[in-house]
């Protein structure tokens, strides 16, 4: 990971020309964010002999479980100084990313946060994440913010911080916002764009277009998926192509009821109600410094799609 200290308004073109410069031609349309699979958690015990156990994906998502508490039972507010995000460029992923900073009254900061802040286990934070990578000190000096190394314990300027703005109890929304990623590796290439609609009747659609394909040359047949997935249902097609060969085959589902729903904003937190019954909480919120020209979700950064 190589972070950039440069404004958002500079990174979001580049990245964006990686993007479309790696795309089929072809294949080319605005088509749902991938929406994490742990639901909103009825328990928060937590074991670290058990996580310790775990790797990979599954001790993410059992950490991304347990550090949770009940809605709203978690960190207060009040113990909060300020929140803070900086945004960063993803060179593997191809893709913009925002780091968001919790800086507490006590001195201390939890950083790369993507759990909603009232959902936050403290406890169980430092028991079952990494303390050292997560968890330090911070101070500010000459309206500067700097973050004490774990190791050295010396302090390092933190650059191009922002601050987080909550968004308004029940606010609701008028654009439809999209994020995107792409990578070119060894001539596996990946793309994929994100979009939330969110409407001001407190309604919203999620579609998204995923692109994978292989170009080795000439010796080598190009082989390539295309995923969909929008309020109508979820769509994939498989191709292949090759000298005097060349075929694909479709498959539809009919699980729109995903992409549809309700929301509602308060604070720093999204709730979705999906129409197909599942509800979830994420990280929200605004960039002080640009207005609601985009938004933050979890990890992710959302621009206002301009028509």
């Amino acid at each position: 990971m190589i972070e950039y200290g440069i404004r958002t308004t500079k990174l979001k073109p580049v990245a964006e020309k990686k993007l479309m410069g790696m795309q089929l031609p072809s294949l080319v349309a605005e088509s749902t964010p991938k929406a994490p699979k742990s639901k909103v958690p009825k328990k928060s015990s937590v074991s670290d002999s058990k996580s310790s156990k775990m790797s990979g994906k599954k001790g993410r998502q059992y950490v991304r479980k347990n550090i949770r508490t009940k809605p709203n039972q978690g960190v207060k507010l009040s113990a909060i100084e300020t929140v803070l995000v900086d945004v960063g460029y993803d060179v593997i992923r191809g893709k913009v990313t925002s780091y968001t900073y919790l800086l507490f009254k006590d001195g201390t900061v939890y950083g790369d946060c993507t759990t909603p802040i009232r959902d936050l286990n403290i406890k169980a934070s430092k028991e079952l994440e990494q303390a050292s990578l997560k968890w330090t000190h911070w101070k500010k000096q000459g309206g500067k913010y700097y973050f004490q190394n774990t190791k050295t314990k010396k302090w390092v300027l933190k650059n191009n911080l922002e601050k987080a703005l909550p968004g308004k109890k029940g606010l609701r929304l008028d654009n439809t916002f999209w994020t995107f990623s792409g990578s070119n590796i060894l001539g596996l290439q990946t793309s994929h764009r994100s979009y939330y609609k969110f409407m001001p009747n407190g309604r919203f659609e999620i579609s998204s277009l995923t692109i994978h394909g292989s170009d080795m040359g000439d010796a080598v047949p190009y082989l390539g998926t295309v995923n969909t997935s929008d309020k109508k249902g979820s769509q994939g097609t498989t191709m292949v192509s090759a000298d005097h060969i060349s075929g694909g085959i479709t498959s539809k589902r009919k699980d729109g009821s995903k992409n549809t729903g309700t929301y509602y904003i308060d604070g720093y937190t999204i709730e979705f109600h999906h129409d197909n019954g599942w509800v979830h909480r994420e990280l929200f919120h605004f960039p002080e410094k640009h207005g609601k020209k985009y938004i933050h979700i979890n990890d992710e950064i959302y621009w206002i799609k301009e028509d």
